[in-house]
């Protein structure tokens, strides 16, 4: 894949990758990592496999395949899928060989232990994007064989580890369990240029609430909140501090089906009220207008390495209320958001504040702010890293 002797090669490892969207975030940003950092002097070989929840992806498993002339692709698949697949184990070594730095997208995988195996069998460094693993929410689940997971296969080896952590609050998770000085911030990036193509109208954010019949009046404001339904996001926070609003405004969650809907529902039903909304599986063009046309965008998430759904409302003009135990503390000082404690109080206190001050909480204080994380300086950032990586090898 090399087209010139400047250019650099590197081994992208993810036990999923897109269109495998089941998974969330993560997915859709190493999509774009790659997407957009891959040149002439960066080529990316990606190595997944094709697990998808509890299905697997339609794809081939059996070769090689171009994304663009820079940026391959290899899906093997899965065995057991979500645990181990046979022929990423004897196939891979092929592809690890030949690149100049490793970059995994999680560490509790096998996919992560073979690529420990082939760094050291090829004298290779790792550079390790945990995404919000090692926090203490991530941690929860299978704390003891994560600890120990951690003690085995990662601080044997840590001198040859570098980190990616999205945010400081996530660097300090980081050295929390694995003592290192290799740790590196880049936040993520948001593709500016691809909201372009969205048609923003008024018309059509109208036939989007007649398609889900939400009826709402021009003296309505419309407060929104996107992710996954389980209970990491906070949602049932959410309904209580609507609430405590005693408000006639409109609530709307959205995002794909997870295992807290069916409690929601029942929330929702109890509070009988008739203008909280949840909806599933909006399409992108759906999910931008929400947020384009929404007075706030509020998401108590229980933990958030970085939060792409903040900086996808702050770039179209929305402001923003935000945990603590998300990285947007700088809001504040921006004025476009709130960054407040995850409780039903703080967060109606804070979008009652937000409704009442538009002339504080403006659109071009948000869309500022979400600027500085286009994917131009994403990628740039990138670039140097791994090859400051590299050069230090």
């Amino acid at each position: 894949m090399k087209t010139n002797k400047d250019s650099i090669h590197i081994c992208f490892v993810a036990s999923s990758f897109y269109p495998a969207i089941i998974y969330g975030g993560p997915i859709l940003s190493n999509y774009n990592l790659c997407k957009v950092v891959n040149s002439d002097t960066c080529t990316i070989q990606i190595l997944t496999t094709n697990a998808n929840g509890k299905t697997r992806l339609k794809v081939n498993t059996e070769k090689n395949q171009s994304l663009s002339k820079y940026l391959k692709i290899r899906y093997f698949n899965e065995t057991i899928i979500g645990r181990f697949s046979r022929s990423f184990l004897f196939q891979a070594g092929q592809y690890f060989k030949s690149c100049d730095l490793i970059h995994c997208s999680d560490i509790f995988s096998t996919t992560y232990l073979i690529s420990v195996f082939h760094s050291i069998r090829f004298k290779k460094n790792i550079l390790i994007s945990t995404r919000g693993t090692l926090a203490n929410y991530g941690l929860k689940n299978r704390f003891f064989v994560k600890k120990i997971w951690i003690r085995l296969f990662v601080k044997p080896i840590v001198k040859n580890l570098h980190f990616l952590a999205t945010s400081e609050k996530e660097k300090v998770e980081i050295t929390r369990h694995v003592n290192t000085e290799n740790v590196h911030i880049i936040p993520n990036g948001i593709d500016i240029k691809k909201l372009h193509l969205i048609k923003f109208s008024e018309e059509n954010f109208n036939a989007f609430l007649k398609k889900y019949k939400i009826h709402k009046s021009p003296k309505q404001k419309l407060i929104v909140s996107l992710g996954r339904m389980d209970k990491k996001k906070g949602f049932d926070i959410l309904i209580s501090a609507y609430n405590l609003l005693k408000t006639d405004n409109i609530l709307i969650i959205a995002g794909p089906y997870g295992p807290e809907r069916e409690s929601l529902t029942r929330q929702i039903n109890n509070s009988k009220s008739e203008n909280i909304f949840l909806l599933e599986n909006l399409e992108f063009e759906e999910k931008n207008l929400l947020l384009k046309y929404a007075n706030v965008f509020a998401l108590p998430s229980h933990d958030e390495n970085f939060g792409n759904v903040y900086l996808e409302a702050l770039i179209l003009g929305t402001p923003i209320v935000a945990s603590t135990s998300t990285p947007w503390e700088h809001i504040n000082a921006a004025h476009c958001g709130i960054h407040t404690e995850n409780t039903s109080e703080s967060f109606a206190q804070a979008i009652k504040t937000i409704l009442e001050n538009p002339h504080v909480y403006t659109s071009e204080n948000c869309i500022h702010l979400a600027e500085q994380y286009s994917l131009e300086n994403y990628a740039s950032n990138f670039k140097q890293l791994y090859q400051k990586i590299i050069d230090d090898a």
